[in-house]
């Protein structure tokens, strides 16, 4: 029961751990689109 219940906590970690950057990388991509069509209606 001991080892189960740490894999499943490990395996909770690991998948917040994922959704977080998941989340991260989207807002980066949202945000970096941003100063691109800024640059292109200027240049």
């Amino acid at each position: 029961m001991g080892h189960a219940l740490k894999f499943l906590i490990y395996t909770r970690e690991i998948a917040e751990i994922a959704q977080s950057v998941e989340q991260l990388t989207c807002n980066e991509q949202v945000v970096g689109s941003i100063p691109t069509l800024g640059s292109m209606f200027r240049g």
